[in-house]
């Protein structure tokens, strides 16, 4: 009689059962359907993770170069020679060193031309001269001469007309801390600007002058006078003084 062997049985049993499980799975893997490989996602993925690498290269390249350019401003030779600074901004003037706009500046003994062929020079003796083509006459101050002085310091405006060489000149004297924005002269009805000069600085005086030839002839009223008159920013007369013509 032949005993069977037990460990014969069992593997039978395994064997069987193995068998039955591959079964299954073989018929599962047929009916399942494989779909696409995801593609799009993969390569996706792959640019994501080498824009990822490039960046941290980079940002570690410019740690470096700053710590470079850090090390070389620290490390630059004491006698190296540093940028020189910028210029200062130059303060705005104040309202009381800006002349007016009708005032001109003008040097001490700067002959300045303000009509044809008239010209003007101050001094910082306080007096000016007249040159008309090229003669210039002699002081003292009056109708006929074409110097003004300092005589007379208490006036504020001062005024004097000159002809000479068919040439017919009003001009003087103003004195004030403020400088006139205007000086006009008055002929008849109407109202000429004369040219206004100061010295730099704002000296407390300055000059006028107004070339008026072929005005006055006809352009005098009744009493034959020409009225002078000082005006602030405002259009305000401060000062004013009258002439005849040849006085």
């Amino acid at each position: 009689m032949v005993v069977p062997d037990e460990r014969e049985g069992a593997g039978a049993d395994v064997d069987s059962d193995a068998g039955v499980i591959g079964g299954r799975l073989r018929a599962a893997a047929d009916a399942l359907v494989a779909g696409p490989a995801p593609l799009d996602e993969i390569l996706g993925r792959g640019r994501r993770a080498r824009l990822r690498r490039r960046l941290a290269a980079g940002a570690a390249s410019l740690a470096t170069v700053g710590v470079c350019l850090t090390a070389v401003l620290v490390m630059a030779p004491d006698g190296a020679t540093p940028p020189d600074p910028p210029p200062p901004i130059a303060p705005a003037p104040s309202p009381a060193e800006v002349p007016p706009d009708g005032l001109r500046v003008v040097g001490p003994g700067e002959s300045v031309e303000v009509a044809d062929q008239v010209s003007i020079s101050l001094s910082s003796d306080e007096d000016y001269e007249l040159t008309v083509a090229d003669y210039t006459p002699a002081p003292p101050w009056g109708g006929e001469s074409g110097f003004g002085s300092g005589a007379a310091p208490r006036l504020t405006l001062s005024v004097a007309h000159w002809t000479v060489r068919e040439r017919s000149l009003y001009h003087g004297f103003w004195r004030s801390e403020n400088p006139p924005d205007r000086v006009v002269v008055e002929l008849g009805d109407r109202e000429y600007d004369a040219t206004v000069l100061a010295l730099p600085g704002n000296p407390g005086w300055g000059v006028f002058l107004l070339d008026a030839t072929g005005l006055d002839a006809t352009g005098l009223g009744t009493d034959r006078t020409a009225r002078v008159t000082a005006r602030d920013a405002n259009g305000a007369p401060f000062a004013s003084a009258a002439v005849s013509p040849g006085r």
